[in-house]
């Protein structure tokens, strides 16, 4: 499975002053975390099930 690209312009727009507004950065990093925790999660998973398959 391809890794899904990240979409930090969605994530974070600029806020009035054009910077990023550091509690939309938070919240992006956060998201970005999860995703990247949820998809090593699935990757453990399925290797889980590989060497259980391997073991029998």
């Amino acid at each position: 499975m391809p890794k899904p690209k990240l979409p930090w312009r969605t994530l974070a727009p600029p806020g009035p002053s054009g910077r990023l507004d550091p509690e939309q950065v938070r919240k992006a990093i956060l998201e970005v975390k999860a995703l990247t925790e949820a998809r090593e999660a699935r990757a453990n998973k399925t290797v889980v099930k590989e060497t259980k398959r391997r073991a029998t």
